[in-house]
C-alpha cells in the first residue's frame, strides 16, 4: 500500500477513536453522572454582627470524585443581596436574618441548591479605644482621672465601669472617672480596669497603663524674721517634705560671712562693717531626690543696724 496512503488512513482513525471518546465524556454529563451535594456549610465568624464581614465555607462530596466549584447566594431579611462567599458589612445590621443558598457544581451539572436555616445579626460589643490616666507626672495629693474614648459599631451610646487598683491591689472605691486616693505615697502605682457597656452588651475589658506617683518638692514654710544681734543676722529656716524625704540647705551665690547649716538649715550672716544698703539673699532646700524650694530674703543692713 501506498506508505502517504497508509499514514491518511491510520490518521483518520485516531481521530475517530478522539471523537468517540469526546462523545463519552459528554454522554455522561448528560445522563449518567451523579451531582454533587453540599453536606455543611461553616461561617467565619460564627456569629454575625453588626461591622463584621462573614464569609461562608461550603463542603460537599461527588460520587464520582470529580472537583466540586459552588455558587453563593445571600439573602437578608428574604431578599438576595449578594453572589460571593463574603457578604461585607454593609449588607446588613443589627436585627436583620440571613441565610444562604449554595449551589454545588462537579463540571457536568449542578446539585441541589443547600440552603441554611437563617440567624439573626446580633449586637456588637463596645470596644475600648484608648484609656489615660491624668494629669502626668502625678503626685500625692492629687484627683486621678481616666480619660476614656471607645466605639460601637450600632452607635448606641456607652457607659464605662470602672476598677481602680493601687500597687496591684483592688481599691474600694467608688465606680467613677476620678478618684482620689489619701493615702498615696511617692512610688505607688495606680491602675484601672475599664469596661465598655452599650446596654446590651459588656465588651472586653481592659487596664491602663501605671501611673507611678511622683516625687513632691518640699517647701519652705518659715519667713524671715528681723534678727540682727551684735552684727548677726539669724533665721532659723523652716521647711517640709511632702514624702518625708531628708532635706539639704544651701545659698545660692553666698557672700562672705554667710553660713548655712546644711542639715538643721539654721542660716546666719556676720555682716562686715563695710556691707551696706540692701543685699537680696536666695536659700535654697532640696530633697533626697533633687527635687528644691528656694525663697528670696531681702536684707536691708541699714535698718538691721538702726534697729537692733
Amino acid at each position: 500500500m501506498n506508505p502517504v496512503k497508509r499514514f491518511l488512513i491510520i490518521n483518520g482513525l485516531i481521530g475517530l477513536i478522539g471523537m468517540t471518546a469526546c462523545s463519552s465524556g459528554d454522554m455522561r454529563s448528560m445522563s449518567s453522572n451523579q451531582p454533587p451535594v453540599v453536606t455543611s456549610v461553616e461561617f467565619f465568624p460564627g456569629q454575625f454582627r453588626q461591622g463584621h464581614a462573614i464569609v461562608a465555607k461550603a463542603h460537599g462530596k461527588d460520587p464520582e470524585n470529580d472537583a466540586i466549584s459552588y455558587r453563593y447566594e445571600w439573602f437578608v431579611n428574604q431578599k438576595s443581596v449578594h453572589l460571593e462567599r463574603e457578604l461585607l458589612p454593609h449588607y446588613f445590621k443589627r436585627g436583620d436574618k440571613i441565610f444562604i443558598k449554595i449551589t454545588p457544581n462537579d463540571g457536568f451539572n449542578d446539585g441541589g441548591p443547600f440552603k441554611t436555616a437563617f440567624s439573626v445579626v446580633k449586637n456588637t460589643p463596645p470596644e475600648i479605644v484608648s484609656i489615660q490616666l491624668q494629669p502626668q507626672p502625678f503626685v500625692p495629693g492629687k484627683s486621678i482621672k481616666a480619660v476614656v474614648s471607645g466605639k460601637d459599631n450600632e452607635n448606641d451610646p456607652i457607659r464605662y465601669s470602672y476598677e481602680w487598683k493601687k500597687n496591684g491591689l483592688p481599691l474600694f472605691a467608688e465606680d467613677h472617672p476620678e478618684i482620689r486616693i489619701n493615702d498615696l505615697k511617692k512610688g505607688d502605682l495606680v491602675t484601672v480596669k475599664v469596661t465598655p457597656h452599650d446596654g446590651i452588651d459588656a465588651g472586653q475589658s481592659y487596664e491602663s497603663l501605671n501611673l507611678k506617683s511622683h516625687n513632691r518638692r518640699p517647701l519652705i514654710t518659715s519667713s524671715p524674721p528681723m534678727q540682727y544681734k551684735d552684727g548677726i543676722y539669724s533665721y532659723p529656716v523652716e521647711a517640709n517634705d511632702p514624702d518625708g524625704d531628708p532635706l539639704e540647705y544651701s545659698i545660692l551665690d553666698p557672700q562672705p560671712g554667710m553660713h548655712f547649716h546644711p542639715k538643721t538649715g539654721h542660716f546666719q550672716w556676720e555682716i562686715p562693717d563695710e556691707i551696706k544698703g540692701v543685699h537680696h539673699v536666695t536659700l535654697v532646700v532640696r530633697d533626697s531626690e533633687g527635687e528644691g524650694a528656694a525663697q528670696k530674703v531681702r536684707l536691708d543692713i541699714d535698718f538691721l543696724r538702726n534697729h537692733s
